[in-house]
Order: structure tokens, then C-alpha cells, then sequence
């Protein structure tokens, strides 16, 4: 795929995309955004909600277009529109959380990402695993430790991640429990062995 180097080149490269490769709107905003510029990736997601303002799809990648660009309070609005105009899933409460949480509405996010793990009706997979490490961020940020301390727990009974040892290290050092955490630490770096950070936080206790 071709890249924007500077604004000279952009009319070509439109000019490629639309007139070689057949790119439609949706094409050219996915294009744009995948290459940072936002401000043009916005401007093509506005055109297809201005044609259609019931397309869920497009208010959805629009309110992920957001959040990436740190505009939350906007990818919020975008999110409980497709709220009211599709079914619950996971997915949407998942990023209307993300969205809240980058607000600091910790205790709504909370809600949205417990609502996210309700909605995936048992299943585990990437995405649900994605929602656990978000639910145990609300809850540390709400001041809670034995929320997000049960919430890594959960993870790592079901599969030894990584990064869930990592971050329950982190909060077992918090509270001054340095053997459960160099403990941790190590089963963190025996999953992930060429992780430089918990290498770091390994020679620190040396």
C-alpha cells in the first residue's frame, strides 16, 4: 500500500486509490486512518453518515476512529447512538468503556466492561480477554486492589498470561509483598522471556 509522505503527493495517491484501485469511501477512510491522518480519515466517515445516519458501521468505526485519537467524550456520544440502534454486544460495550474510562468515568466504564464480559455469554478469547485487563485497570484507578487482584487471578487460572503475572506482581509490590511479587515476576518472564520491562523489574530485586 502506497503511504502519505507530504500534502503534495495526497491528490496523487487519492488519485491511485480511487481511479486504479477502485477505493470507495469506505476504503479511502480505512486507508487514511490505518496512515494516522484522522483528519482526513474523519472527513470521509462523516460523508457516509451524512448519506446515512442509521449506518451502524460507520457510527461504530467513526467511535473507534475517536477513541484512537483520544476524543472519548466524542467516541462516547458515537457509541450509545449504536446503542440504540443495534443489539447489545460485547464489543460495542467494550469500547463504549475504553471510551468512558478515557474520561475518568471509572465506576460507568467498570459497568460497560463487566457489562462487555455478560454479553460474551462464557466465551474466552482474545477479546474477552482484552475486556479483563480493562475492568482490572477501572478498578485499580477506582482505588480498589483486591478487584483487579481477583481479576488477574481469574486470568491466570485460565491461562498463565503474561502479563496478567506481570501486573499482579506490580500490585503484590504496591502493598509491600515483595516475595509474591519477585514470585510473579519470574513466572511472568518464564511465559514472556525476552521482555525487557520484567527482566528490569527482576534485576531490581537482585
Amino acid at each position: 500500500d502506497p503511504s502519505i509522505t507530504d500534502e503534495e503527493d495526497e491528490f496523487i495517491i487519492q488519485d491511485y486509490l480511487v481511479g486504479v484501485l477502485g477505493y470507495g469511501d469506505a476504503e479511502l477512510e480505512s486507508f487514511y486512518f490505518n496512515n494516522g491522518d484522522y483528519d482526513k480519515a474523519f472527513e470521509y466517515l462523516e460523508e457516509m453518515l451524512a448519506q446515512d445516519l442509521g449506518n451502524v458501521t460507520v457510527l461504530y468505526n467513526y467511535g473507534g476512529a475517536k477513541c484512537n485519537n483520544g476524543e472519548y467524550a466524542e467516541a462516547e456520544e458515537l457509541f450509545r447512538r449504536v446503542y440504540e440502534m443495534s443489539p447489545e454486544t460485547g464489543t460495542i460495550a467494550l469500547y463504549l468503556g475504553y471510551a468512558l474510562e478515557g474520561q475518568g468515568k471509572y465506576e460507568e466504564a467498570l459497568e460497560e466492561f463487566q457489562n462487555a464480559l455478560d454479553l460474551s455469554l462464557g466465551e474466552v478469547g482474545e477479546e474477552e480477554m482484552d475486556i479483563c485487563f480493562y475492568k482490572a485497570e477501572a478498578q485499580y484507578k477506582l482505588g480498589d486492589v483486591d478487584g483487579p487482584m481477583a481479576t488477574y487471578t481469574a486470568i491466570i487460572d485460565f491461562n498463565e498470561n503474561a502479563k496478567a503475572y506481570f501486573l499482579r506482581g506490580n500490585l503484590y509490590y504496591s502493598l509491600g509483598e515483595e516475595e509474591k511479587a519477585l514470585k510473579d515476576y519470574a513466572a511472568a518472564l518464564e511465559n514472556e522471556k525476552n521482555n525487557f520491562i520484567i527482566r528490569f523489574c527482576l534485576f531490581s530485586f537482585s
